[in-house]
């Protein structure tokens, strides 16, 4: 048997090699019409070439990233590196405050990483009476479009889990003095309409305004069901 072992060990390390640098290589199946089977290959970046990032996210003040934060940073850049369409990307957080992106088959390095690297936008949009509009759509901001944002992301001071008077999960925020008052004259006069949450130009949450919100606190619910665990960290 020890004889055979290298030629065996061989043969195997050429079937590896075939497999890697041969896409849609066919090998005999073995079945009764003696067909053949297409084995599916997928280069990675040792293979294929490609692009592959690390970021770390910095302490602001005394506040560093916590793990959820990391989380919230890696669903932001899988979102945007989704829309590059580049083939199987992978987006994955290493330690306590990096995330690495792999782009197998990737060329124009600039644009991707001026993508990727660009600070998060995150506008609160308030949405004209007569307009539907749901998660995951995305809105032109500005300029001539019929959605101009009230305030940004910076006026929000806090946003916490909560919960609803039934128990259900929810989120409490808080906002600033400027965008309280904003907040508080524009609610009170559209009860019933729309507000989005965007970030990127993509709607995260369309929640409709069921009553005035004063004083700079509110409350996102999550319907009859409330919020999943997943979405309402999101």
């Amino acid at each position: 048997m020890r004889r055979f072992l290298p030629v065996l060990i061989a043969v195997v390390g050429l079937l590896a090699i075939a497999v890697d640098f041969v896409p849609g290589l066919r090998i005999p199946f073995g079945g009764s019409d003696g067909g053949a089977r297409t084995l599916e290959t997928k280069l990675g970046l040792d293979l294929e070439g490609g692009l592959r990032v690390e970021y770390q996210a910095q302490c602001v003040s005394d506040r560093c990233p916590a793990p959820a934060d990391m989380g919230v940073v890696r669903n932001i850049v899988e979102r945007r590196v989704n829309s590059t369409g580049v083939s199987e990307p992978q987006v994955t957080t290493l330690g306590t405050d990096r995330v690495v992106v792999e782009l197998p088959g990737a060329t124009d390095v600039k644009a991707v990483t001026d993508l990727v690297g660009q600070t998060g936008r995150l506008e609160f949009v308030p949405i004209p009476v007569g307009t539907q509009v749901s998660d995951g759509q995305t809105l032109q901001l500005g300029g001539s479009s019929p959605f101009q944002p009230l305030f940004g992301g910076e006026a929000v001071t806090s946003a916490t889990l909560g919960s609803d008077q039934v128990g259900h999960r929810a989120v409490n925020f808080t906002l600033n003095g400027d965008a309280a008052g904003k907040f508080a004259t524009y609610t009170s006069q559209n009860v019933g309409n729309q507000f989005a949450i965007v970030l990127d130009n993509n709607i995260i949450s369309a929640p409709v305004i069921q009553s005035p919100i004063t004083g700079g606190q509110g409350q996102i619910t999550g319907g009859t069901l409330g919020f999943t665990s997943q979405d309402a960290n999101n």
